[in-house]
C-alpha cells in the first residue's frame, strides 16, 4: 500500500512538472517574439520597419537570455524524463486480476468488521438506554415494583382499598390471609382468634424534594394515632443497588434513619435494608460493582445493623414474587432476633422537639428553606432575561416553577415556625425565627433568608 501511495505521489509530481515546462515554453515564446528586433532573412526582402531600442534587448543580452531559457527547458525535460522512468512497469493482466481479487477479499473482511462494529454500537446504545432508564427510575417506581411483586399471585393477598389512606402521601396495604411462623422447628399456623391486622405502609422517602423529614415523620405519627397504633415492627429501607455513589444527602438520610430506629442504643430497632434493581445490571462489570457496593453496605454503612442481625438485615430484591415473599419472611425472622427490637416506637421517641434525631430534621428543614430560596432567585433571574420573555411558553413554565418553589418555601417556613424553639446548637436561629414570624404578620420582604445566608457566611469564617 505504501508503494502504491509513492507511485501516486510521483504521478502528481509529474503532473506539476508538465505544467511548469508548459509555462516555461509559453514564457520563452513570449520573450523571443517581444524582446527581439527585426532581422533581414532574405536579400530580396528588405527591412522596412524597426522597433524602438527600449523595446528589444541588445544582441548579447538576447543571446544570454535565450541560452538560459533553453537550459531551463532541458533541465525540466530531464526531470520529467526521470519521473517517467521511475514509474512502475505496467502490471500484467494476471497480476492485476490477483490484486483485484485480494482487494475484494480485504473489502469483504472490512465489511464484516463494519457489521460487527454496527452491532456493537447497537448493543452499547441499548446498554446506555438501560442505564438512563435506571437513572430516571424514581424511588416510588422501585417501591411499587416491590409491592406488585409481593402481590404477584394468590398465595399472598394485598389490598390497598380495604383501608382508606389517612393522607395522600402514605398508602397502607393490608396483608390478608397471612400465616404466622414462630421460627425454626415450629409449624406455620393461623390462629382463628388472632384479630391482629398486618399492614405495609408505603411512605415518601426522606430524599423527597417536596417533603421534609419532619413532615414525613409527623405524617407517620398522625397515621398511627388515627389507627390506634404507636409503633412499627419493621422498617424496609429500599435502596437501588445501581446507584454508583452515595451522596452526602443520602448519608444524612441514613444517619437520620439510624437515630429514628435507635440503632446505636441498647434497644436498636429492626431495619431491613433491601437493595433493589439487581435485575437491571446489564454487564459483568456492573454486576461486580454492585456486589462491591453490597459489601460496602454490610461492612461499612450499615455495619452495626449487620452485626446485630448476623448479616441478615441487608438483603437483595430480585424483582420476583418469590423474592418479595422471602424478604417478608426474612423481616419476620429479623424481627425476632434477640438483639433487635421494635423498629419505631412513637411513645419511646417522644415529641419531635426532644427526639434523638431532632437536630437532623431541623437541619434538613433549614437546608430545604435555603435551597428553595436559591431556586427562586435563579428562576427570577431567568424571567428577567429579555430573550426568555419573548418566549411565552418558556416564560409560563418558569413562572409555574417559581410559584411551586414559593409554595414549598412557605410550607418549609411554616414547619420551622411550628417546630417551636430550635434544638440545642441552633440557638442563633432564634432571632431569625422571630423575624420570620414578624414577617408573616407584616408580609414584608423575606428577611429570614437574608439573615440565614449572612449567618452561614459568618459561620464559614
Amino acid at each position: 500500500m505504501l508503494q502504491e501511495l509513492s507511485h501516486m505521489d510521483r504521478i502528481t509530481q509529474l503532473q506539476d512538472e508538465i505544467q511548469q515546462i508548459l509555462k516555461i515554453m509559453s514564457n520563452t515564446i513570449a520573450y523571443l517574439t517581444t524582446r527581439s528586433n527585426f532581422m533581414q532573412v532574405s536579400p530580396d526582402v528588405p527591412i522596412t520597419k524597426q522597433r524602438n531600442p527600449e523595446k528589444y534587448d541588445a544582441p548579447e543580452v538576447f543571446e544570454a537570455n535565450k541560452k538560459e531559457l533553453v537550459t531551463d527547458l532541458i533541465v525540466k525535460a530531464k526531470q520529467i524524463e526521470y519521473l517517467i522512468n521511475s514509474l512502475p512497469v505496467p502490471e500484467p493482466e494476471e497480476e492485476q486480476a490477483k490484486r483485484l481479487q485480494a482487494l475484494e477479499e480485504e473489502m469483504g473482511v472490512a465489511n464484516e468488521e463494519y457489521v460487527r462494529a454496527v452491532e456493537r454500537a447497537k448493543n452499547l446504545h441499548q446498554q446506555i438506554s438501560e442505564v438512563l432508564r435506571m437513572m430516571l427510575t424514581s424511588t416510588d417506581d422501585v417501591d411499587m415494583e416491590f409491592l406488585e411483586a409481593l402481590a404477584g399471585n394468590n398465595s399472598l393477598s394485598i389490598s390497598s382499598d380495604q383501608l382508606d389512606s389517612y393522607t395522600k402521601e402514605i398508602t397502607p396495604y393490608e396483608m390478608v390471609d397471612v400465616s404466622m411462623w414462630e421460627g425454626p422447628g415450629s409449624a406455620v399456623f393461623m390462629h382463628p382468634n388472632d384479630t391482629r391486622r398486618w399492614f405495609l405502609l408505603d411512605t415518601p422517602g426522606f430524599s423527597d424534594s417536596e417533603m421534609s423529614e419532619l413532615e414525613i415523620i409527623k405524617m407517620l405519627n398522625e397515621w398511627l394515632i388515627a389507627h390506634k397504633g404507636n409503633s412499627l415492627d419493621v422498617i424496609l429501607y429500599l435502596w437501588p443497588i445501581t446507584e454508583t455513589r452515595i451522596p452526602g444527602s443520602k448519608r444524612k438520610t441514613i444517619e437520620t434513619l439510624k437515630l429514628l430506629t435507635r440503632m446505636n442504643t441498647e434497644e436498636p430497632g429492626v431495619v431491613l435494608v433491601v437493595t433493589t434493581m439487581w435485575d437491571r445490571l446489564w454487564s459483568e462489570r456492573a454486576q461486580r460493582a454492585a456486589e462491591n457496593r453490597f459489601t460496602q453496605f454490610k461492612d461499612d454503612i450499615w455495619k452495626e445493623l449487620s452485626m446485630l442481625s448476623e448479616g441478615k438485615a441487608i438483603t437483595r430484591f430480585e424483582n420476583t414474587h418469590q423474592s418479595a415473599v422471602d424478604i417478608m419472611e426474612l423481616a419476620a425472622q429479623v424481627n425476632r432476633a434477640p438483639k433487635l427490637h421494635i423498629a419505631y416506637d412513637m411513645k419511646y421517641t417522644g415529641p419531635l422537639q426532644t427526639a434523638s434525631y431532632n437536630k437532623n430534621i431541623y437541619q434538613d428543614l433549614l437546608d430545604r428553606i435555603q435551597s428553595a430560596r436559591k431556586q427562586m432567585e435563579s428562576l427570577e433571574l431567568e424571567l428577567a432575561d429579555k430573550e426568555i420573555q419573548s418566549n411565552q411558553d418558556l416564560t409560563l413554565e418558569l413562572e409555574n416553577r417559581l410559584q411551586r418553589e414559593d409554595n414549598l418555601l412557605f410550607k418549609f417556613e411554616t414547619q420551622l415556625i411550628d417546630f417551636g424553639d430550635p434544638p440545642p446548637g441552633f440557638e442563633d436561629i432564634v432571632p431569625l425565627r422571630q423575624a420570620l414570624i414578624e414577617r408573616r404578620r407584616r408580609k414584608p420582604k423575606n428577611i429570614f433568608i437574608r439573615g440565614l445566608q449572612k449567618l452561614r457566611r459568618e459561620r464559614k469564617k
